[in-house]
């Protein structure tokens, strides 16, 4: 399977360097990580405990 994805970086996900924010980008992968296994899973029930 394979997945794609694109996000808009909106100027309030952007930090103070006017980079991306790091905890905006982690939330993005959260998001899609739930996607996945959503999909892989065949379950609308997922929870995610840590992330590293």
């Amino acid at each position: 399977m394979r997945y794609h994805t694109r996000k808009m970086v909106k100027p309030e996900d952007l930090n103070s360097n006017n980079t991306l924010f790091g905890g905006r980008v982690l939330e993005w992968i959260d998001e899609e990580a739930a996607l996945y296994a959503m999909i892989q899973l065949e379950n609308k029930r997922v929870v995610n405990v840590s992330s590293g």
